[in-house]
């Protein structure tokens, strides 16, 4: 049983919501979300959920990869 992209979106929000409702965070599952929704831009709809390859790929050719000192601003401070 395969699950569109649009299922796998859905699913997110509806968990996040209910997580927020009691107070968890969801970094993962906010970022899957993220994810998601960035295929449907991509009009990935109706594929299934492993279309956010193409997501990360998108992200990816958009970007530059940051050092760790950059993604992860704790080591700097650690460092002086």
């Amino acid at each position: 049983m395969q699950a569109a992209v649009t299922d796998g979106f859905a699913s997110t929000r509806l968990i996040a919501a209910s997580a927020r409702e009691r107070n968890i965070a969801t970094p993962m599952l906010d970022l899957a979300s993220a994810l998601f929704a960035e295929c449907l831009d991509l009009d990935y709809r109706r594929e299934d959920m492993s279309a956010v390859i193409a997501a990360i790929e998108a992200r990816t050719d958009a970007a530059t990869v940051p050092t760790l000192e950059e993604a992860v601003p704790e080591r700097r401070r650690e460092r002086g």
